[in-house]
């Protein structure tokens, strides 16, 4: 949903006026980008994961990857068995000059080191775990899906109530956000689950 369409939502839902001097879209639209953060925080949701394809040269070992992951979940050879991950003093015991077929990586800030350095042109598999960013404009648009803006409305009106020090509100919509949550949280739970046995998964308690 655009930032556009969330700020009316939360205006039309928490009577907000278009020129309230309190509440100003500003205001408002800066809440709306913390509250994408707070439900992005809330769980390890399935929809932040995603790949991107690093084409390795020969005889280059480190390269630059995906300027806004938070957690490199895997990195493999297109359909080999994931590299082992190497810390950064394991990746310079064997130094640049090995050479041959990577089986190994080291995370080093946004950058990732093949180990050995690769002696062709090979397509590896990073997957890796997204962050949120800030919206900057109304044409933007969180990377949560739909059902997770409903708590992203929801907690920016907390936040609203809490600019207005409307303490009844606040706490009113702080025990629906967490309810929202909680069953997103189950949701993602039962749509993850591979037990092959149609048992939901265990319900994770929802992070603070």
């Amino acid at each position: 949903m655009l930032r556009s369409a969330i700020l009316a939502a939360v205006q039309g839902r928490y009577g907000i006026p278009t020129d309230d001097g309190l509440l100003t879209p500003t205001v408002i639209n800066g809440f709306i980008d913390r509250a994408v953060k707070k439900v992005e925080l809330a769980h390890d949701w399935p929809w932040l994961e995603t790949t991107e394809t690093i084409a390795t040269a020969n005889g280059t070992s480190v390269y630059s990857v995906a300027s806004n992951y938070v957690r490199t979940i895997s990195v493999r050879i297109e359909e080999a068995a994931p590299m082992t991950r190497f810390s950064i003093v394991e990746a310079d015991h064997w130094g640049i000059a090995n050479i041959g077929t990577p089986k190994a990586y080291a995370l080093i800030g946004r950058q990732i080191r093949l180990i050995p350095t690769p002696n062709a042109t090979l397509s590896v598999l990073h997957r890796y775990v997204r962050t949120e960013t800030a919206l900057g404009s109304d044409s933007a648009e969180p990377l949560c899906p739909e059902p997770w803006i409903e708590a992203v409305i929801t907690w920016t009106g907390v936040l609203c109530a809490d600019r207005t020090s409307n303490m009844e509100q606040h706490g009113a919509r702080k025990v629906e956000f967490a309810d929202i949550i909680g069953d997103l949280v189950r949701r993602s739970n039962e749509d993850a689950d591979t037990t092959g046995g149609g048992a939901p998964a265990p319900v994770a308690p929802a992070k603070a």
